[in-house]
């Protein structure tokens, strides 16, 4: 009797172990699982994180790039007004009845209004065409290519469009006059003084491009 009692507290000995060790298994599990389900959390937490990092990457480079859209033509045009600033007063005076150099504003407004495009025209091409003209055509020549692209970014329907000759193309008097300061009078493209322009439905010559020819 006194054998089995003994057994039977070993049993229940070891039973209480076990169930212990049970226990602490069952409390090793459920803090794995805690652990498991926080490190899945962090996991969500990084993956979204990175997700509103990539996303306000994009946003932040559409942004300047609707920014540089935007600007562009402002850029533009304080280039073109520093060129024009830079012209010798007694040409600026010329130009008065063309372009307006009070501001920023008057001078971008001012030059661009089809009413006076082909007068305009004439006026560079006779500046170019004086004696000495080559020292500013470049920017008389840059301010009416500005005026030009400004109008037609304001108007619906675009009438014209510029004629610049390629560099190298053969001398066409139908579209190309040779500028007074030209090494050459006949022969292949050197340098285009002033563009000219067309009818941009009709291709009608316009305006023919004041050229310089190889000598």
């Amino acid at each position: 009797m006194a054998e089995a009692n003994t057994a039977l507290d070993q049993a229940k000995t070891e039973l209480t172990r076990l169930q212990g060790d049970y226990h602490a298994l069952e409390a090793k599990n459920d803090s794995n699982e805690q652990q498991l389900s926080a490190a899945k959390s962090a996991l969500k937490r990084a993956q979204d994180e990175k997700a509103a990092a990539v996303t306000e990457k994009l946003q932040a480079a559409e942004a300047m790039e609707a920014l540089k859209q935007q600007y562009a033509p402002l850029g533009e045009a304080e280039a073109a007004y520093d060129r024009y600033a830079a012209l010798p007063q007694s040409i600026k005076t010329a130009m008065a009845g063309f372009v307006r150099g009070d501001s920023l504003l008057a001078f971008i407004v001012s030059g661009a209004r089809d009413s006076k495009l082909d007068a305009y025209w004439e006026f560079c091409r006779t500046e170019v065409q004086k004696s000495g003209g080559l020292q500013y055509a470049e920017p008389i020549a840059g301010l009416f290519a500005f005026f030009f692209a400004r109008l037609n970014s304001v108007t619906e329907n675009p009438l014209y469009e510029l004629n610049t000759p390629g560099l190298g193309a053969r001398f066409n008097g139908e579209s190309m006059i040779v500028s007074n300061s030209s090494a050459s009078k006949d022969g292949a493209v050197e340098r285009v003084i002033l563009p000219g322009y067309t009818g941009r439905t009709s291709h009608k010559i316009v305006k023919k491009a004041v050229v310089a020819l190889k000598g």
